[in-house]
């Protein structure tokens, strides 16, 4: 018997008591013993199955960039994971605070500064409530990481997949927060081109045969033009490093070394004086990190790193393929009478 089998024996079985609170919660607001609370604008959840980065970030600045060619004025609601405020607060800009990430997180600073308004806050019914406050004439939430928060009434589900999800366990046995199954509550999933072979599979998940349902996406790295080809200490704090330092080494990067911190890391001192060391060692020019990386990095710690090296942002983007297709379907949700869970 191999040392792993027990190990894996012992996940499974620790997955059971997930499995059994995932269902009793889903059931509980299914068979409607439980009831979601309602905002006055339609509200369309994007989420995921399974834990690490699935691109919600850049997916929300595509919705909102779509629902803006439709006069629809998108603000996002989130619980700005990893800060450590608990204040309900709409997401300000301000070069003069010493650590905006540790108030507001990195994701809703990023949502921010591509000038979409944003409202961090655990309860995120109250967060829609704020922002309603709002003189906007064709309002819509978009709830952020949304969709095991049922606590919230939705006009839509919208699911990132990945191709691990379809053969991935539960936590913590696996990545999967929720089971394939739970994909019958989806509106829309969205596939990202490489895995678009999944595209029936997931069609099967959620019960239905209608193609409109399941969007598919092209992602893009892009890294400055001075930081092409020029020797480089790469690094980051996310859900899935090995994927952001292979698609930056075809975006043009020469990465002199990689360095990886865990998901929503928060830069010490002592990090910042090993990245400076690394690029006297390793002989890099300049240091590449991703968007959210950078609002994590306090002012301070951003001007430590250019005494050593320029510092860089590579940049993820996404665009939808059949845009008009997906935008009429989604409007035609929109537009149906609210209370749609």
């Amino acid at each position: 018997m191999s040392d792993l089998q027990p190990y894996s024996a012992l996940l499974r079985a620790a997955a059971m008591p997930y499995r059994l609170a995932t269902s009793l919660k889903n059931a509980a607001y299914d068979r409607g013993w439980r009831q979601p609370r309602r905002l006055q604008w339609p509200v369309l959840s994007v989420g995921n199955l399974s834990t690490g980065g699935t691109g919600k970030t850049p997916f929300v600045l595509l919705l909102a960039q779509l629902l803006a060619q439709a006069d629809w004025q998108s603000d996002v609601l989130t619980r700005g994971y990893g800060r450590s405020s608990r204040e309900l607060l709409r997401v300000t800009l301000n070069p003069e605070e010493p650590d905006p990430a540790s108030r507001f997180g990195d994701e809703p600073l990023l949502l921010a500064h591509r000038d979409l308004p944003v409202f961090v806050g655990g309860d995120r019914w109250a967060a829609g409530r704020l922002a309603e406050q709002s003189p906007v004439s064709r309002g819509v939430h978009v709830l952020d990481d949304g969709f095991q928060h049922r606590r919230l009434a939705r006009t839509a589900d919208i699911v990132l997949l990945q191709a691990r999800d379809f053969h991935d366990r539960l936590l913590p046995a696996g990545n999967l927060r929720e089971p394939l199954s739970s994909l019958h509550r989806a509106d829309i999933c969205v596939l990202a081109a490489e895995d678009a072979a999944y595209r029936e599979q997931a069609l099967d998940c959620m019960q239905t045969s209608d193609p409109r349902r399941v969007w598919t996406i092209q992602r893009q790295t892009t890294v400055p033009f001075e930081a092409q080809n020029v020797p480089s200490v790469v690094f980051c704090g996310i859900g899935k490093a090995e994927q952001f330092f292979t698609s930056v080494q075809r975006a043009g990067a020469t990465p002199a070394t990689t360095l990886r911190w865990p998901d929503h890391h928060r830069y010490t001192t002592a990090d910042i004086r090993h990245l400076q060391s690394e690029a006297v060692r390793r002989h890099a020019k300049i240091f590449l990190t991703t968007e959210k990386d950078w609002w994590r990095l306090t002012p301070t710690q951003r001007a430590a790193l250019e005494a050593t090296a320029p510092l860089y942002l590579a940049s993820l983007s996404v665009t939808l393929i059949d845009p008009p297709g997906a935008l009429d379907d989604l409007l035609r949700r929109l537009t149906q009478p609210l209370g749609i869970v």
